[in-house]
């Protein structure tokens, strides 16, 4: 097949409505009403308060989210979802066209077009608030443009053509640009025999790219405007606009001091697995068919342009980040391939067909080959969609609101409650101020000492914060709470899942203490399985308070031995549950060296468990400081050798024990 099947870019409004109906009735069916971890918290609130989100901001995104939540039906959750459910249906429409082009049937764009929307990633980011779904919608139209414009001749086509094309482009830009602008040269290949009429349109063209920035310019303006929730406040110059819009203050997130050329391996690896795992198993075998065959059914630039769409969102994307190849990481990364996927389903398709084909052609007589390709498409379809059924049905996932609706009901009346991390503060701003649950609280965000604002710019030093805080501390008469990173200088009265700082209390002490709704809460939801990366993170950050809670509360006793008891080994047996457990038992007065060696042999079975480098890195740390406590100076440096190469930081601790040790 070649470029030249104009006849079949025309309307098909039977399948259109075919395909909206059925995808997002199934999205509006098991998207989250409440919500839910990831980002979905802050664009919630970004979208309700007509805000901006994290670097580079998303102002599309969040101004559409803002018109969504005018809806006069559900809660702002379900508003947000709603719209981004609207975005991932609207996907597969241009999907549909798209693979209508290039298969040359309906049916089989029919049968992509539902394939990709209940693929695994795909599905799970078109019912939560977040931008993912926006950029394919935004990749996916653009690439029905480039196939109209090389289906026409120059005399045909709309002068209005190479505005819109700018246009949607930078509205584009004004969404993901990091992800778009790795997708472009998919659209610069398809586009090659116009690629010079385009060119010579570029005034019109960069009108349109122009146009549809304007969104970054409402995001500087809104930032003027004391919002009720903001990221960094104020944008006052175009310094930190750029500073902004180029994520300066994630550079860290973006490129880790620790990360190596066998982490970037290892994310191909991962990539290609959660490749193989989007349509299941026989869906995996048909793109493999697809990419295989495509270079004899489809134009060399077509197949170029598809492979290059591919490595774009996946191999170089892996190129071009620093991420630690840990479960955090993973959590992250595994949503950036999406437009990586849908060319898969392409793929997909293709090999549907040339199996079906061979099948036909095999068996001309019998009357059950004309119609084997209905009984086909409809089983890959429904295969797809029950194998990622289970991870995806949220219509009844309460798994953050919970969690906040527990912290912010058992505080103290009038209290101040400071979060530092992006999963919890999410969700606790989003029951705090749009289910207006208790308003009587105060929430700050611990990055900026400021109640509508999560960060400082990346300019504000982390002395100047902590100078700060330490300040505003001193100058509060109400009971102060963190959930996270409690300020040097303090005693602190321990609950579990947060802390509250006592200003009586001797500097450093620690007071575990137990709070029903608390302990209750830790019971129940240490007891649920997770749904996806991002409840397994918080689930063992459940497990750890669990077992730090439990642990605190038996250790500090005037009769505790030293030794734990069968019970609690029981049910903190985790990686997180022992490596919260043994620094207490390290810091107790009757520590026992040889149960804590023990524990430690358990927890490296765990060790699988741990989230990040750095988490896996505290457990070669915790061992070099039991072989310091019995004068084994060699195998103590060798545990910290090994610390610092899982977690190459110069904030790995291990690093200050070596330098003691050695000079």
């Amino acid at each position: 097949m070649t470029l030249k099947s104009a006849g079949y870019l025309k309307n098909n409004i039977a399948q259109y409505f075919f395909i909206f109906f059925v995808v997002f009735s199934i999205y509006i069916w098991s998207l989250p009403r409440t919500v839910v971890l990831e980002d979905d918290g802050y664009f919630i609130l970004a979208s309700y308060y007509n805000g901006f989100g994290h670097p580079p901001g998303y102002p599309l995104f969040t101004l559409l989210g803002y018109l969504s939540t005018l809806i006069p039906w559900g809660s702002p959750a379900f508003q947000v979802h709603m719209l981004t459910a609207f975005f991932g249906t609207l996907t597969c429409l241009c999907l549909y066209k798209t693979s209508l082009f290039l298969l040359n049937s309906k049916f089989f764009a029919t049968i992509v077009a539902l394939v990709f929307a209940f693929s695994k990633a795909f599905w799970s980011q078109s019912i939560i608030a977040d931008v993912y779904t926006l950029n394919t919608l935004i990749f996916f139209f653009l690439t029905v443009m480039c196939i109209y414009l090389i289906s026409k001749k120059t005399s045909q086509l709309s002068p209005y053509m190479p505005f819109m094309l700018g246009l949607i482009y930078g509205l584009g830009l004004s969404n993901h640009w990091p992800l778009l602008i790795l997708s472009s040269p998919m659209l610069v290949i398809l586009l090659w025999t116009r690629l010079y009429w385009v060119m010579s349109k570029w005034p019109i063209v960069l009108a349109g790219i122009f146009t549809g920035l304007l969104p970054y310019f409402w995001m500087v303006y809104r930032s003027h405007a004391n919002l009720d929730f903001s990221f960094y406040g104020q944008i006052n110059n175009f310094t930190e606009f750029l500073s902004y819009v180029s994520r300066e203050g994630y550079a860290d997130v973006d490129s880790s001091q620790s990360a190596g050329w066998d982490d970037k391996l290892r994310f191909i690896k991962f990539v290609l697995v959660q490749t193989a795992e989007q349509c299941g198993l026989f869906g995996f075998l048909l793109i493999l068919v697809g990419v295989i065959m495509q270079w004899r059914y489809w134009s060399f630039r077509v197949c170029c342009a598809l492979l290059t769409g591919f490595l774009g969102n996946t191999f170089l994307l892996i190129l071009l980040l620093g991420f630690d190849y840990d479960f955090l990481h993973q959590a992250i990364f595994k949503v950036y391939p999406l437009i990586a996927y849908g060319i898969c389903v392409i793929w997909l398709g293709l090999g549907l067909k040339i199996i079906v084909g061979l099948i036909k052609k095999q068996d001309k007589n019998n009357a059950w080959s004309n119609t084997l390709h209905i009984y086909v498409g409809i089983f890959i379809v429904v295969t797809t969609l029950l194998t990622n059924f289970g991870d995806n049905y949220r219509a009844k996932d309460s798994w953050a609101e919970d969690y906040a609706r527990t912290i912010l009901n058992s505080l103290e009346p009038g209290a101040v409650l400071f979060s530092y991390s992006d999963m919890s503060a999410g969700p606790l701003y989003y029951v705090h101020r749009l289910l207006a649950v208790r308003p009587d609280v105060t929430l700050y965000s611990g990055s900026s000492i400021l109640p509508n604002q999560m960060h400082r710019h990346a300019s504000f030093s982390r002395l100047n914060r902590d100078k700060l805080l330490d300040a505003f501390i001193r100058s509060l008469e109400r009971p102060v709470y963190f959930i996270e990173d409690i300020p040097a200088g303090y005693g602190i009265y321990h609950y579990g899942l947060y802390m509250k700082l006592d200003k009586q209390l001797p500097k450093g002490a620690v007071v575990f203490t137990a709070n029903k709704n608390i302990v209750d809460y830790l019971d129940t939801i240490t007891s649920k399985k997770p749904f996806d990366y991002w409840q397994q993170i918080q689930y063992w950050q459940r497990v750890t308070n669990k077992c730090q809670l439990t642990a605190g509360l038996m250790i500090n006793t005037d009769d505790f031995s030293g030794k734990l008891n069968d019970d609690l080994k029981e049910y903190c047996y985790s990686y997180y549950g022992l490596i919260d457990i043994i620094p207490l038992l390290l810091k107790h007065k009757t520590k026992d060296l040889g149960q804590i060696k023990q524990l430690l042999k358990e927890t490296e079975t765990f060790l699988d468990q741990a989230i990040t480098k750095k988490d896996r890195a505290q457990f070669y740390n915790l061992r070099g400081v039991v072989y310091l406590l019995e004068d084994n100076v060699d195998e103590a440096l060798n545990n910290f050798d090994i610390s610092m190469r899982v977690w190459p930081s110069p904030a790995n601790e291990a690093a200050n024990y070596l330098t003691q040790l050695r000079n």
